[in-house]
């Protein structure tokens, strides 16, 4: 098709009946032209704009709670660091690195 308007697809959808399924980027023109020359296709987003409007929309979330992941990541980085730097445990002395046969250790 030569331009991005709704009459034409509409036009060539009427002229090319039986489809079922109709893939489109997010554009209301194509939606229009969908809806009005084969309203019962079912339409579906292309890979790239369903991960294009995925990123987008995680990337406005991410934006609007920013606020809140500086203590998020401060309390996990908290909690890791006090995992990691926990108190060497002193190497046993003699008597327990002394070997008892094993019936000594069931009684």
């Amino acid at each position: 098709m030569a331009g991005r308007d709704a009459e034409e697809l509409a036009a060539w959808l009427r002229t090319h009946p039986g489809a079922e399924v109709v893939c489109r980027d997010g554009s209301l023109v194509y939606r229009q032209g969908i809806t009005d020359g084969a309203p019962n296709a079912v339409e579906v987003s292309d890979r790239f704009h369903l991960w294009q409007g995925l990123s987008k929309r995680v990337g406005d979330t991410a934006a609007a709670h920013r606020s809140w992941l500086p203590s998020a990541v401060l309390k996990r980085h908290r909690r890791h660091r006090a995992k990691r730097h926990r108190p060497i445990r002193p190497k046993p002395g003699p008597a327990a690195t002394r070997r008892t046969s094993s019936m000594r250790c069931t009684r």
